[in-house]
Order: structure tokens, then C-alpha cells, then sequence
């Protein structure tokens, strides 16, 4: 069953740029790692301040894996002097059917 992680972050003032960079890096190291399906990085259009990460693991057990002992728990440790607070986290499972995409006009 593919789990979907989300995260909310906030960087403090001045340390948003830097945020980034680090949240890029995780995304291209995290991709690689076993039981990830994608993982993509987001900036907030109404607050550079804030960043969302999206990512999609085979099992509950890779993502387990990515937070415990692969690149998230790096990236928890290097990142906390750079949040506003503390990241806000969740997990899913998909539930229903998804809506196809609308075709390009």
C-alpha cells in the first residue's frame, strides 16, 4: 500500500534561501532511496517563507525506514536551526478513486 507524506515547513527570517537549497538536496537523495516513489519540493507563492515536501513510499515500512535512519533523519537534525517550528507532518493512505486530469484546451 503506497503511503503519501506531507510537510509543512517554515523558515526563519532570512533563512529561507538556505531552506531551500537543503530541501532540495533531500529530495534528489531521498528519490533514490529504496521504497520511494517520487518526492517533490514546493515554495509557497503567497510566503517564500514556507515550504511544502510531497512524497510517496512503496510501504509505511520505506518511509519508516527514510525517517529513521535514511536521509529524513539527517535532514530533521541539519534543519531545525532553520525552521520557525517545529515541521508540520503527516501520513495517508489513499481511501477512494482519484478524478482523471482534466485535458489540456
Amino acid at each position: 500500500m503506497t503511503v503519501t507524506h506531507l510537510a509543512f515547513v517554515v523558515a526563519k527570517p532570512a533563512r529561507g534561501a538556505l531552506l531551500g537549497r537543503l530541501l532540495t538536496e533531500l529530495a534528489a537523495i531521498a528519490g533514490t532511496e529504496p521504497g520511494c516513489v517520487d518526492f517533490a519540493v514546493h515554495q509557497s507563492t503567497d510566503d517564500p517563507a514556507l515550504w511544502f515536501l510531497y512524497s510517496n513510499w512503496q510501504s509505511a515500512e520505506a518511509l519508516r525506514r527514510h525517517l529513521e535512519a535514511g536521509e529524513g533523519a539527517r535532514f530533521a537534525a541539519a534543519v531545525a536551526p532553520l525552521v520557525e517550528q517545529g515541521m508540520d507532518v503527516h501520513s495517508f493512505v489513499r481511501r477512494g478513486g482519484s478524478v482523471p486530469a482534466l485535458a489540456a484546451a
